[in-house]
């Protein structure tokens, strides 16, 4: 078919949206289907997509952990980050403490790991969140200068392999 072009987003249905909203834009600056693809083929790899997870429960059932590092982290309070690069998760910065404050720190982390970032779109994206997780998120994301907070639960794929109290940040990078 002519000018209809598929992109792998390379990412989860939050990553997808950036890139579809940033597309919307382009069609109205009058590009063509071309170059609407051509350039959310680059953009895909500056979305900025990760993950904070309270407990390793829902990988170690669905077979991602070890019984072994489930009950470390368990032990030790360990909320670590998923990072998606390139398609793929690993896991980034572990964080420690109850899940408010390690959102606290990762919101902060990923802040500051990205300081290039498009402030116009981000979106806060969890699968259940307490209000001082999501108070914390859009506290950093206001004082950065974001313009456009949005707020989305997530998907089946997060949801079923990380749980209850997992929120993320979306965004693109310049």
């Amino acid at each position: 078919m002519e000018n209809v072009f598929v992109v792998d987003s390379l990412s989860l249905s939050t990553g997808i949206a950036l890139l579809a909203l940033n597309a919307i834009k382009l069609v109205k600056e009058g590009k063509t289907a071309q170059e609407i693809y051509d350039i959310s083929i680059k953009l895909r790899e500056k979305i900025q997509v990760s993950f904070i997870i309270e407990k390793l429960t829902f990988l170690y059932k669905g077979g991602r952990c070890s019984a072994l590092q489930l009950f470390g982290s368990n032990l030790l309070r360990i909320r670590p980050q998923i990072l998606l690069i390139e398609g793929k998760m690993s896991v980034g910065k572990k964080f420690r403490g109850s899940i408010n404050d390690a959102t606290k720190a990762y919101c902060n982390e990923v802040i500051e790991a990205n300081p290039n970032p498009d402030l116009d779109t981000v979106f806060i994206t969890y699968s259940t969140a307490t209000e001082e997780m999501l108070n914390h998120a859009r506290t950093a994301l206001k004082n950065k200068g974001f313009k456009n907070i949005y707020e989305t639960r997530a998907g089946c794929t997060v949801s079923s392999h990380c749980g209850e109290h997992t929120l993320g940040l979306l965004f693109i990078n310049k």
